[in-house]
Order: C-alpha cells, then sequence, then structure tokens
C-alpha cells in the first residue's frame, strides 16, 4: 500500500515553483525509497519523469535533450534545469507562470443547460498588455495597483511580502535595504548586527511572497540601522529569511512605529518628529534606503550587545586554540624558530577547555623496564571517535616502545587494518635499527586479532598497562581539548 502510494505521488508529481533544484531533489527521494523494494526504477527513468513534472516553458529544453545524443545523470540534469530556469525568468522579466490545476466542477450538464437559459452569458474580452487584473484599468499591473496593496495589507494573521523581483536586483548588493509599501513586515537576510528578542511563534514560521512561494522564518529581533545623517533607525519585530535577496522595510511597521513616510518626486522621505531623518531613492520600483557610508549596520544601542570584535593574528590565544591547544613553552618555541609570528602573550590566560581535556596521571614508581630498544612493544587501538577526521578516520592504534618510550601513531577506519598497521611498523622499526622486535603486548580485549604473529608476552601486568596509557595520553588529551572547545 505504501509503496503504491508512493508511485502514484512520484508519476504524479508537478513543478509549481520554489526552486527547480528542490523540486528534482525531492522526487529523487521519493526514487530512493522504492529501491529497496527492487522495482526497477533506473536513473534514465527519472530523468524523464521529472522532465515530464516540468512546465510548458521547459518544453524547447525537454525537445533538445530528447534529440541530443547524451544522457544525464542527476548532478547534470540539476545544473542544467537551473540554468533554463535563469534563462527563463530572465525572458519573462524575472518570473515563471506556473500552470496551477483548475477545481473541478461537480455540477450536472442538465443544470448547466438549465442555468445557462434564465443567466446572461459572460462577454470574453482580450486582456491589454498593461491592464491591471484586479482594478481593469490600464497604466500599471495587479503587483502595483493602489486597490490590491490597500487588500493585501488589510489582511490580518499574515505576513506578506507582494513585490519581489529578482532580475531587478542584479546589481545591487544583498545587504542594501529597500523601502516597499507592499510588505507587512520587515525582513532581513542576514544576521549582522541582529538582536534576537523572542523566538518564532506558529503564525511567524513562514511568509508569502508575490508568487505565492513560503520561505521560512528563522528568528525575530530587533535591529538598528545607521542612516546617511547618522540618525540610527531601529527596526523592531524584524524577521530574518536567510533565502531573501534583498533587506525590506515595512511602510505599515513604520507608520505603527510613529515614523512618517512621504513619498514624491522618485524619492521616499522618513520623517520623525517633525525632522527629516532619511531619504531613500526610488530604483526599479522600490526605494532604495541611503546608509551610513562608514557602516551599513550599527552594532547595537546598549554595551550588553556590542558587536564582537575579531581575534587578530598576533594572539598567542589564537594561536593555542589554532595548534590544538599546545603549551605556552612550544609556542615560544615556534615564534623563537620563526615559524610564527611575534604574539602577544597577554591575551594567553587559563584555558578551560585544557583543564578538562588534561589531566595528570600517577605514574608508578619503581618499575622495571626493559633493557633496549624493541625488546618490548606496547600497543592498543583507540576509538572509534564520534567525530571523523577529515580523511575519514575514527579510530588510530599506537605502538610505544617500552625502553625509549618512542611512539608511532597509524589513522585507522576499521579495527582490521590492525595487522596490515602492525606490519608497516615492524617493517619501518627493524630495518632502522638492525633489530628484531622480541614482544608486543596488548591489553587482548579483542581489539587486536593476532592470527599471525604467535605473542610470546607474559602475563599483563599493572605496569603494562600504565605504560600504555601513559603514553596515549597526549593523544587523548589532545582530542579530548578539541572537542570540547569545538562544542
Amino acid at each position: 500500500m505504501y509503496a503504491t502510494q508512493l508511485i502514484k505521488q512520484l508519476v504524479t508529481e508537478r513543478y509549481h515553483g520554489g526552486g527547480v533544484r528542490d523540486h528534482i531533489l525531492r522526487m529523487s527521494n521519493m526514487a530512493s525509497k522504492l529501491k529497496p523494494i527492487d522495482l526497477g526504477i533506473t536513473d534514465d527513468f527519472l530523468v524523464h519523469l521529472v522532465m515530464a513534472s516540468l512546465p510548458k516553458q521547459f518544453d524547447n529544453f525537454i525537445v533538445n535533450y530528447n534529440i541530443g545524443p547524451e544522457k544525464w545523470n542527476f548532478e547534470k540534469l540539476i545544473a542544467n534545469c537551473m540554468l533554463e530556469e535563469e534563462r527563463i525568468k530572465e525572458s519573462n522579466g524575472g518570473s515563471i507562470n506556473y500552470v496551477k490545476d483548475k477545481k473541478k466542477n461537480h455540477k450536472s450538464p442538465t443544470l448547466k443547460a438549465k442555468q445557462s437559459q434564465h443567466l446572461p452569458q459572460q462577454q470574453q474580452f482580450a486582456v491589454e498588455k498593461d491592464q491591471c487584473l484586479h482594478c481593469k484599468k490600464t497604466g500599471h499591473y495587479k503587483k502595483d495597483c493602489p486597490d490590491f496593496l490597500k487588500m493585501i495589507m488589510a489582511r490580518k494573521g499574515e505576513n506578506i511580502i507582494t513585490f519581489v523581483n529578482e532580475s531587478h536586483y542584479v546589481g545591487y548588493s544583498r545587504s542594501t535595504w529597500w523601502i516597499d509599501s507592499g510588505a507587512t513586515i520587515h525582513a532581513c537576510n542576514c544576521l549582522k548586527a541582529f538582536r534576537l528578542t523572542r523566538t518564532t511563534q506558529r503564525r511567524e514560521s513562514s511568509i508569502r511572497v508575490a508568487n505565492e512561494v513560503e520561505e521560512k522564518v528563522e528568528a525575530v529581533g530587533d535591529l538598528p540601522l545607521e542612516l546617511a545623517n547618522g540618525f540610527t533607525l531601529l527596526l523592531r519585530d524584524v524577521f530574518y529569511v536567510p533565502s531573501l535577496q534583498r533587506n525590506l522595510i515595512s511602510v505599515s511597521k513604520l507608520d505603527f512605529d510613529g515614523y512618517d513616510c512621504r513619498f514624491g518626486s522618485g524619492k521616499c522621505e522618513l520623517w520623525h518628529n517633525n525632522a527629516c531623518i532619511g531619504l531613500a531613492v526610488l530604483r526599479d520600483e522600490l526605494y532604495l534606503l541611503s546608509l551610513s557610508e562608514n557602516v551599513n549596520v550599527v552594532s547595537s544601542l546598549t554595551k550588553e550587545n556590542k558587536k564582537r570584535k575579531r581575534t587578530p593574528d598576533v594572539s598567542s590565544k589564537l594561536w593555542h586554540c589554532r595548534l590544538d591547544h599546545i603549551s605556552r613553552g612550544r609556542i615560544e618555541r615556534l615564534v623563537k624558530n620563526e615559524i610564527l609570528p611575534p604574539l602577544e602573550f597577554s591575551d594567553l590566560e587559563q584555558c578551560i577547555e585544557c583543564i578538562k581535556g588534561k589531566f595528570v596521571k600517577s605514574i608508578k614508581k619503581g618499575a622495571k623496564r626493559s633493557a633496549g630498544i624493541l625488546e618490548i612493544i606496547h600497543t592498543d587501538i583507540c576509538g572509534p571517535f564520534p567525530v571523523k577526521s577529515v580523511d575519514g578516520y575514527d579510530s588510530f592504534i599506537t605502538f610505544i616502545d617500552d625502553y625509549s618510550r618512542y611512539g608511532y601513531i597509524y589513522p585507522t577506519k576499521e579495527r582490521s587494518e590492525a595487522l596490515d598497521k602492525f606490519k608497516i611498523f615492524k617493517a619501518e622499526v627493524e630495518n632502522q635499527h638492525d633489530i628484531k622486535i622480541k614482544v608486543v603486548r596488548s591489553d587482548r580485549g579483542g581489539g587486536v586479532l593476532w592470527s599471525t604473529y604467535a605473542l610470546s608476552a607474559s602475563p599483563w601486568t599493572f605496569y603494562k598497562v600504565l605504560v600504555r596509557e601513559w603514553n596515549s595520553s597526549p593523544v587523548f588529551n589532545t582530542g579530548r581539548t578539541s572537542i570540547e572547545w569545538g562544542s
């Protein structure tokens, strides 16, 4: 039953906006759920299903693919579909006309015939190119219609941005701020100087833009803006929407906070307490707000919310964290050898992560040690750890000489690699010192399966455990400290 519903959903899936990449990944996710059932859905068949789900604007794109000799994989399909979507948006003024399903009419034909005898037939009229579909007047479109904007602003409980046309903002930065009379909320796409005041409520979890697409809201808070004349404009209840391409200021929200917006002559003046505090210039159907030349966004209005400064490269604390929390003496040696630049040690205080991750372990005194190198080799496997390295390793194996305390560390991905790593270690040290390894000791806890080598080791003693653990402790301390600092 579940497979039937999933197949039906996959076949009837259609693209109605919101990004063609997300649409293709959603269909790929449906197909991946059907693979364990062995239904035989190949990648080529899935590519044709995706092509069939695209709107009519992609017809030429689909024809070119069908007549071409090359077969696409999913990565190339996503890339080409995104390029085609951008091309269609540029040719249609920044938007795609998506076809929605019509509502079914359940009335019978006889009832329609009876009603048509008494009701006058509606005359079909041609829509002019510059005619508004809301008020039926010429000279503007529906998105610019004053009556339509008033109706949108009269809706209560909905957060709406009525005008977002990406083709108009190609030459502008994402950090610019625009005054929009059709927006019912303030919206930003960056957390710079953003002060989180509360979490989003259920009705504030998403907003609706002009093409009926819902965008996710991640936070709500206050944001101060420093205008060109030095005045700090505090925007309250700003919605943080990362997917927005520009920052928007709502005229209705400014009016609610006591600000007056005066439009005319291609500009918008902001007034507060009978004084002009800011100016916005008309640019491509919206008003671009003039901000301060020094900083676009001030840090905060209070000391508690000051912007965190970047730590300079001459900070010893910064290099202490970069180099896996090494000691001050080692940092000073690196500076002396000109490996690191001259550093300031005034900020190198007690490191909490070092205190948590590095504990001094007592060593048993008076224990007997081997008389020469390679007489006894201690080994142990450490891991797996919850965080993998950049190369995919999650554990390591150590080989420690009992006499010299010299150790080797080999990263591993599986415990079965222990024997291969030992062969590499054995060949290297025996060729280097021209001496054979006599004894190899481990804790025999199942971490190492020495089926090939017969270990001539005496029964395990507490001293040998201390040797292995004590020599491995620096590696553990560094790992624990890095994990503690990262968390």
